[in-house]
């Protein structure tokens, strides 16, 4: 930010990401915060394993399985998904050392 870069305007749909531009540039920098305030309440993020579980926090252990319904009407799944999205919680709990899956996350 001191040398010019500018927060750009949030959407209602954005993700979590905070994203800056330089009028001097062409293109944006997103960067995600998970420590700032209120990420949780923005996040519109869901995860699905290499093993065909849906975590509802990026940085979520707990995953709900998807496999068995995918046999299953595209409905079914979709009705599922949307029932499991009642149960995201509030915060991801970084804050109390709860660090979940990011062990996992490939850079």
């Amino acid at each position: 930010l001191q040398d010019g870069w500018q927060p750009q305007l949030r959407g209602s749909h954005d993700g979590p990401a905070q994203e800056f531009y330089h009028p001097d540039f062409s293109g944006q920098i997103g960067l995600i915060m998970p420590y700032s305030q209120d990420f949780c309440k923005s996040c519109n993020r869901l995860r699905i394993s290499a093993q065909g579980k849906l975590h509802l926090c990026l940085f979520g252990e707990e995953g709900h399985e998807l496999r068995p319904l995918l046999h299953h009407a595209s409905a079914d799944i979709q009705q599922h998904i949307r029932t499991l999205l009642g149960q995201k919680k509030e915060s991801h709990y970084l804050q109390a050392g709860r660090t979940g899956a990011i062990s996992h996350f490939a850079m």
